[in-house]
């Protein structure tokens, strides 16, 4: 399982890649600083999800949420989370 640090880490990389001439920290506003718009929003969706073999839901994909790094983080971190204690209780029900 991944850390919230690691996590961070690949959420960072991959929005630097997006945009290298940009100086992305944990908590820059990619939205006002046109970073993310509509079409780069859906890709980084798709990333997280296929890197983290998580599925967000449509519900959770808003403003705040992807508003910066530390919240990409936060929410896939939450996912993860909710992942493990789903296995744990899927286990535990077979045993």
């Amino acid at each position: 399982m991944y850390t919230q640090q690691q996590t961070e880490k690949f959420i960072l990389e991959y929005l630097r890649s997006l945009d290298p001439e940009q100086f992305i920290q944990p908590n820059t506003d990619l939205l006002s600083t046109g970073i993310l718009d509509s079409l780069a929003s859906l890709q980084i969706l798709c990333y997280l999800e296929n890197q983290f073999g998580i599925r967000i839901p449509d519900t959770e994909v808003n403003l705040q949420n992807f508003q910066s790094a530390k919240t990409l983080t936060g929410l896939v971190f939450h996912h993860l989370s909710s992942s493990k204690r789903s296995e744990r209780g899927a286990k535990s029900s077979q045993g």
